[in-house]
């Protein structure tokens, strides 16, 4: 595909992913931490280049648990580290699922 069509499907995707992580961190008065526009453009960026073999289901997935502490209780406010950082929320999901297909493999 061209790289309109990639631009496009960056700029889509990166909407998304906000979406899904406004929407499950106004749940959460500990999700305040991460309000401006910056906030989420690094978080997208990150989830993007860093871990783009997730699904956005996958994505969905970790925000909803992680709000709901899942991933570990929340001591301070959600921050950028708490989802991206070393065993931070994605890594722990990605961690259980090698783990669970290891189980079942």
């Amino acid at each position: 595909s061209s790289s309109i069509d990639k631009q496009s499907d960056f700029k889509a995707i990166t909407a998304t992913i906000i979406l899904i992580a406004g929407k499950y961190l106004s749940l959460n008065v500990k999700g305040k931490g991460i309000t401006n526009e910056a906030g989420f453009s690094l978080l997208s960026e990150f989830i993007i280049t860093e871990c783009g073999n997730l699904e956005l289901q996958e994505i969905e997935y970790i925000f909803k648990k992680g709000v709901l502490g899942r991933f570990g209780e929340i001591y301070n406010d959600i921050s950028i580290d708490t989802i991206c950082g070393k065993n931070g929320w994605i890594e722990i999901k990605v961690r259980n699922s090698r783990e669970e297909f290891r189980e079942v493999g």
